[in-house]
């Protein structure tokens, strides 16, 4: 609204001053203003609070509603304004039947219904938020995770597990475990590398194997033939499969071995994490869950110590049994 200007002379000092105010909102200005700011009614001030006066919750406390009559405003932030009314010009809110107060309540019920997921309890801050079968995200996402693991549960597969002497292109496997779907074991070997372990370095710190353990242990090319063998025709599923995968064919080009036929790997680290749901905005995916991270949720127990290849694979087999349900 536009403001209506009028002038008028204050004196200052002994000195008579020319300024402007508005008739409306009783702002003044040293020059005719050219905004349109103006809130049509006088603007009051919260110190001291304005007698008599209320504002729309105070009128709602006291069991009445506005009138039309808006007597004056505070300012707020953002060129915003609360509203102020008289007492006698509010008018009485009606007192509502019980008919209108059940009424209510079952309309506030199914608005409640309407925004829980039918699976988890949870209440979202709008329907929108749950799909047409009235599930959260999060039920979604883990119903999805569920579905997968179940289709890999009910293929013939095994977990395997390596540790390693480190994680560069030089890093050989010192230890290699595999078990099938009943956790029965397949493989469970040291394997004697063609280099002394450091056992000053970060791997050995973090698996405990060193040249002790390995000293009498099968070397790669040894184990070869036998893991070939039981790879041939399964699904093979292991927790962070980028690196163990690259591990075994590093070490198979290093021993210069024949190439088998590649098997089907699937990674039980990204469906976890997909469990878990924590999205990183900066990769573009859910964030990696350690193992034992995900042991610890689930209540995963394994007598196996932890780093150790076949401890691994009974933590993984445990953990998807878990994402499954």
């Amino acid at each position: 609204m536009k403001h209506q200007i009028e002038p008028f002379d204050v004196q200052c000092k002994g000195v008579i001053v020319g300024l402007f105010r508005c008739t409306r909102c009783h702002r003044r200005f040293d020059t005719p203003p050219l905004t349109m700011d103006c809130p049509g009614v006088p603007i009051l001030s919260w110190q001291p609070w304005p007698e008599g006066l209320y504002t729309i919750q105070q009128l709602a406390e006291k069991g009445y509603k506005p009138g039309d009559k808006v007597v004056g405003v505070l300012p707020l932030r953002q060129g915003r304004w609360c509203k102020m009314y008289h007492l006698e010009d509010a008018i009485p809110k009606k007192v509502l039947s019980d008919e209108q107060r059940d009424g209510l309540a079952r309309a506030q019920k199914t608005r409640l219904e309407n925004r829980t997921c039918r699976q988890c309890g949870s209440v979202r801050s709008h329907k929108s938020e749950l799909n047409t079968l009235g599930l959260c995200e999060r039920c979604v996402r883990k119903a999805a995770v569920a579905q997968m693991v179940e289709e890999w549960l009910e293929r013939d597969f095994v977990v395997l597990d390596c540790e390693t002497t480190g994680l560069d292109a030089q890093a050989e496997i010192v230890q290699l475990g595999v078990i099938d779907s009943h956790g029965q074991i397949l493989i469970d070997t040291f394997i004697k590398p063609t280099q002394p372990i450091d056992e000053t370095g970060i791997a050995y710190q973090i698996n405990r194997i060193g040249n002790a353990q390995v000293a009498d242990a099968p070397t790669f090319p040894q184990l070869y033939p036998h893991l070939r063998d039981v790879l041939h025709g399964r699904l093979v599923i292991a927790y962070n499969v980028a690196f163990d995968r690259t591990m075994l064919r590093q070490n198979q080009a290093l021993h210069h071995l024949p190439e088998a036929v590649e098997p089907e790997w699937q990674c039980a680290m990204l469906l976890t994490a997909r469990w878990f749901g924590d999205w990183s905005n900066r990769h573009k995916s859910y964030r990696w869950q350690p193992l034992e991270l995900a042991c610890q949720h689930f209540k995963i127990s394994v007598d196996s110590p932890q780093h150790s290849a076949l401890g691994d694979c009974l933590r993984t087999l445990g953990v998807l049994h878990a994402l499954r349900h």
